[in-house]
């Protein structure tokens, strides 16, 4: 095999709520590409720009800005998101227009 086809391929888990999406990617892919391999797997709903995608510290419920389309997996040595979807019928960027950080852990699942 050459480099070129085994080019550090690695998996970044996507957590939402109680899902969890697995990416392959690459330490070059951007969060643009994870954003859209997740809305492909999805049958294209939500699209891209219907998802915003955090690093793991952002979970406390202080919300931060979401990573940048063009932020790349080596920028941010990615290995886990929180994944928040835009709110139907609600427009604007306003943090009142997405779903909340909510990553159910499994004793939260059985309750």
């Amino acid at each position: 095999m050459s480099s070129a086809t085994t080019e550090n391929k690695l998996h970044v888990r996507c957590k939402r709520q109680n899902q969890t999406y697995f990416v392959r990617v690459s330490k070059s892919s951007t969060v643009g590409n994870i954003k859209a391999e997740i809305s492909e797997s999805l049958g294209g709903n939500p699209e891209p720009e219907g998802i915003r995608v955090y690093l793991p510290s952002d979970k406390t419920g202080d919300r931060r800005d979401s990573l940048p389309d063009a932020a790349t997996v080596a920028d941010h040595e990615i290995a886990v998101l929180y994944v928040v979807f835009r709110i139907e019928g609600k427009v604007g960027d306003g943090d009142d227009a997405w779903e909340d950080v909510k990553i159910e852990t499994p004793s939260e699942m059985g309750e």
